[in-house]
């Protein structure tokens, strides 16, 4: 399921059978066109050999490994955020990871931990377009195919916001080498706390996208100006791990 504002987008659907083939068979069906102003997910299957195109089902033939797809959303650059949430996780096997890897941005996240992955709407053109991959399998199989993105972090790190400077929204994201918990907490340059984006919540290793919408913890926009962002994680021994500042520039 693909939300943004009212527009959403129902009709997509990956899975595995036993008498699924992994090219195109009756199982699959095409991606019908795009309506202007509305979202739009598709699995992208243009680089195959056999009916390449796009699809909004597309079931596999099962295996010991694992499977993936490319997945094209297109976006309303509408000031907000879409949600991309996948049903059916529970149904995976306890030993495969589950991994929703962004192409476009570096960034992925562990759906088994959060079946729901969000990004901000942000940019110069109606519409924002994002290449995702879905990697489903054994650890091995999704290190395999992780589209060169690093999906297991070997270092605790808090990155620099993106877009800089921003408006509407900007993304945070933060590096966990192993389970944690963190805070995230948005000041002014006086030091006033002005919203929390996480407190003291549990996040496995992984890397996380916090995303700031510019309005403080009364939900008021808040001034034109410089920001600070503040990240606190502390290990399951509650030692603190991490603890920086960073500098953000919020525009109206």
């Amino acid at each position: 399921l693909a939300s943004t504002g009212r527009s959403r987008d129902e009709s997509n659907t990956v899975g595995v059978l036993n008498i699924a083939k992994d090219g195109y068979d009756q199982f699959d069906e095409f991606e019908p066109p795009v309506v202007p102003g509305n979202i739009s997910v598709a699995i992208d299957n243009r680089n195959r050999n056999e009916v390449p195109d796009l699809f909004s089902t597309d079931m596999r033939r099962a295996n010991e490994d694992g499977h993936y797809w490319d997945l094209e959303v297109l976006a309303p650059t509408n000031g907000q955020k879409t949600y991309l949430t996948f049903e059916g996780i529970g149904y995976v096997p306890d030993e495969y990871d589950v991994f929703i890897i962004n192409k476009t941005n570096k960034q992925a996240q562990n759906l088994k931990w959060e079946s729901t992955y969000r990004f901000a709407n942000s940019g110069s053109k109606s519409y924002i377009k994002q290449d995702l991959r879905l990697v489903v399998g054994t650890k091995e199989f999704v290190q395999e195919n992780n589209a060169g993105i690093s999906l297991y972090p070997d270092a605790f790190v808090l990155s620099q916001n993106y877009p800089n400077p921003f408006n509407p929204q900007t993304s945070i994201m933060i590096s966990l080498e192993e389970d944690a918990r963190v805070d995230m907490v948005i000041y002014s340059l006086l030091g006033e706390e002005v919203v929390r984006l996480a407190s003291n919540e549990f996040r496995p290793a992984g890397y996380y996208n916090f995303i700031w919408n510019g309005l403080n913890a009364s939900g008021l926009k808040v001034s034109t100006g410089v920001y600070l962002y503040h990240a606190t994680v502390r290990d399951k021994s509650g030692r603190i791990v991490l603890n920086k500042t960073k500098k953000m520039v919020y525009l109206k």
